[in-house]
């Protein structure tokens, strides 16, 4: 299983917290999404140490929107209408060209609208060995 957590407004990913709405959390997802409960904080906890990919949605310009953040999430918690976490990059393989993820689409499970859409999907499956090895380091 892995997160996938897309923005389409470009800055959200810069700061230190990541927060997604409540009504944009857990859709797109695949079996795992049925047992994770944003009501439930211990379902919650259960997210910290995932593989994440965060990346802002195509067509979303300014620093950095073109790259993708690979690492693992900590802090995972509810804060009202708000799902928030924080990711630990990779050590090895801390970022991606958000190119790659469109190339990978199929691999990841991903809908054809989903890199253009603002949510945080569970996925089932590993992150593919062939897209990892795109990764880069700043």
């Amino acid at each position: 299983m892995f997160n996938l957590l897309v923005s389409g407004v470009a800055g959200t990913w810069e700061g230190a917290h990541l927060d997604m709405d409540l009504d944009r959390f857990n859709t797109y997802s695949g079996k795992y999404g049925e047992i994770v409960d944003a009501d439930d904080p211990a379902s919650l906890r259960q997210l910290n140490g995932a593989p994440a990919l965060v990346m802002y949605e195509l067509g979303v310009q300014g620093p950095n929107c073109d790259v993708v953040r690979h690492g693992r999430l900590r802090n995972v918690a509810r804060y009202g209408k708000v799902v928030s976490c924080q990711i630990e990059l990779d050590e090895e393989r801390p970022y991606l060209p958000r190119d790659k993820i469109v190339d990978f689409q199929r691999h990841l499970d991903m809908d054809r609208f989903e890199p253009g859409r603002t949510h945080w999907a569970f996925k089932d499956g590993e992150l593919p060995p062939a897209l990892l090895d795109a990764a880069f380091k700043a």
